[in-house]
């Protein structure tokens, strides 16, 4: 791809909006960019994160909250700003789940000079941890203008995967519009990159409810494919803070992304297979209720089921995953037999094998052996494609539970998958 074509993006702009108008909804669309990277390596190149202002605000009802002196809460008020003031934060008392709850209501945060240097004492590193730590805003500046500038403001952040996503714009916009904030978006995301257009592998723009990815799903699904929803992973801040915060997102999985119903499913009317359970943080209750939660909603009239899979680390107990496998709910187990060196493969066989056979005393369907597909996939634990298939394989396959071999992950796959997967 050597620059972004501008009848391509017109014709895409096109679909999307017409086929807005043709199922009305009761919300306004959003329109996301979504970018595929290659030539990169999240574990060695620098991870670049980088802000642009867009011609047009991609989502009015962004909610933005002030965290404002006397002046600035007052100003706030007056334009119909949400605003709290020192005393309010003072109340917080840096309760982390308080924090977390104010983190979640909005998209965005605004602070006044004198409050912002209190952020950290006063609430802790919760709203930084949720990546939205307040941007200042001095009283030379207009409040509402700031307002306007952080709502039409996108990120574009590489963590460690390949792949991100910026909301660039509504279907209540001018097509016109819409180009503009994409083309603005694209150009400045290439001028990040360490080669510019040669590491970008794809462009995809979709609406909230686009047919785009639930077609390429569903054709999956009709070839026999299972495709789940992964939950967790190592970045951002998560964790369930009791039962009915379990039920709670159970039903929001289930509504959203299986076999339930909303209004604003995020992948239109794909029904996906199940949840994966990726826990790496946040502690490990409740996730047990999650799992019977989707479970009870997967026995539904009329309902496929849900699959549930976990990805917990070899070393067992896994910290977080342990208490949700235990249900013996679970379908799937890929354990992650690298970036834990006591229990991978080069630890050699006694240690790998006794790791092996403990995990295949969990009450779970199927255990698959994870490995990274390339050296680049993960720190530790890279097993040579002839190695695997000559020397690790022939250890495991006879084993009950064996399921197969799960590759982190498709990304890094240059040809391993197909030298083993006849092996497997």
């Amino acid at each position: 791809m050597s620059k972004l074509q501008s009848d391509a993006l017109r014709e895409a702009i096109a679909s999307i909006t017409n086929d807005s108008r043709e199922k009305q909804r009761k919300f306004v669309e959003t329109i996301e960019l979504q970018i595929g990277l290659k030539n990169y390596d999240p574990q060695k190149d620098k991870r670049f994160s980088g802000s642009v202002k867009l011609p047009h605000i991609p989502r009015p009802k962004m909610k933005v909250c002030m965290l404002g002196d006397a002046q600035h809460v007052e100003e706030a008020e007056r334009i119909g700003l949400d605003s709290m003031d020192v005393e309010a934060l003072k109340k917080m008392n840096k309760n982390k789940k308080l924090v977390k709850k104010l983190a979640k209501k909005y998209h965005a945060f605004l602070a006044s000079e004198a409050i912002i240097k209190q952020i950290p004492r006063l609430l802790g590193p919760g709203l930084n941890k949720a990546g939205k730590f307040p941007t200042l805003v001095t009283h030379q500046e207009s409040l509402e203008s700031k307002v306007n500038e952080t709502k039409a403001t996108v990120k574009f952040q590489l963590k460690k995967v390949l792949c991100m996503g910026v909301a660039v714009g509504n279907c209540g916009m001018e097509e016109k519009q819409i180009f503009q904030n994409v083309q603005m978006s694209v150009n400045f995301l290439v001028s990040l990159l360490k080669k510019n257009w040669q590491n970008v592998r794809c462009l995809y723009l979709k609406s909230t409810m686009g047919k785009f990815l639930s077609k390429d799903i569903q054709s999956c699904q009709r070839r026999g494919i299972k495709v789940l929803l992964s939950i967790g992973g190592g970045e951002g801040s998560y964790g369930l803070s009791s039962e009915r915060d379990a039920r709670e997102v159970a039903a929001y999985l289930w509504n959203n992304y299986l076999g339930g119903t909303s209004p604003s499913r995020p992948l239109g009317d794909a029904v996906l297979d199940g949840v994966d359970f990726d826990i790496e943080q946040g502690g490990a209750k409740f996730w047990d209720g999650l799992a019977r939660d989707l479970k009870n909603l997967g026995k539904k009239k009329g309902s496929k089921g849900v699959l549930l899979s976990a990805a917990p680390q070899c070393p067992f107990p896994d910290e977080w995953d342990g208490g949700a496998i235990n249900t013996g709910l679970f379908d799937f187990v890929w354990v992650q037999f690298y970036n834990n060196q006591p229990c991978q493969v080069s630890a050699g066989r006694g240690a790998f094998l006794a790791a092996w056979k403990t995990w295949q005393s969990v009450p779970a369907g199927k255990i698959f052996l994870g490995l990274p597909a390339s050296k680049s996939a993960a720190g530790t634990g890279f097993v040579p494609a002839a190695q695997l298939t000559s020397q690790v394989l022939p250890l495991v396959k006879g084993s009950p539970k064996y399921g197969g071999v799960m590759l982190w992950s498709k990304f890094y796959d240059k040809g391993y998958s197909d030298a083993i997967k006849r092996h497997v």
